[in-house]
């Protein structure tokens, strides 16, 4: 049988390991948010790059018509 002078720092322990196990998973999704974010901006910004410079100059293959890639 558990000694009940304990009782309260076993509680503890374990409401502390929940906080710090809640702070990892804060911090993981905020990683993946990050990292996605970083992903998706690139992503975009080499999408307009790419149309403004073919807007810019013309197509990259000057067989294919405009917009046909």
């Amino acid at each position: 049988m558990p000694d009940p002078r304990t009782l309260w720092l076993n509680v503890a322990n374990v409401l502390l390991g929940l906080v710090i196990l809640g702070c990892i998973v804060a911090v993981a999704i905020c990683f993946v948010y990050e990292f996605a974010t970083r992903i998706w901006r690139s992503h975009v910004i080499s999408k307009e790059l790419n149309h403004d410079m073919k807007e810019w100059f013309g197509s990259a293959h000057p067989h294919v018509p405009h917009g046909k890639h």
